[in-house]
């Protein structure tokens, strides 16, 4: 069951992120030898897209900032290199996403 959270930034939740309460799950999510499956990446995943009422926000300037390695906004370093090759934008890009979709 997906909960819908009023959207905020990540300066207004703070600290109160999954990411941060489970450091480790996240840690272990974007450490998967390549070419094999990662069994930490869905929950992760779940816990960004579901349970973070800063997702957005953090996708949004994870696909905008410096390169980040690992598992970030419900993402690994692939699936951001295709989202931003599909949204057009480079790392440190200038400008809102928002007038991109």
């Amino acid at each position: 069951m997906t909960r819908h959270l009023q959207p905020m930034t990540l300066q207004e939740v703070g600290a109160a992120t999954p990411c941060a309460a489970r450091g480790e799950l996240f840690a272990a999510a974007g450490n998967a030898a390549p070419g094999l499956p990662n069994l930490f990446e869905s929950e992760a995943r779940d816990l960004c897209e579901g349970a973070c009422p800063a997702f957005a926000d953090c996708l949004m300037r994870t696909l905008r900032g410096k390169p980040v390695a690992g598992f970030v906004a419900g993402t690994t370093e692939e699936q951001r290199a295709h989202l931003m090759a599909a949204l057009g934008v480079t790392a440190e890009a200038e400008g809102d996403l928002s007038t991109i979709a």
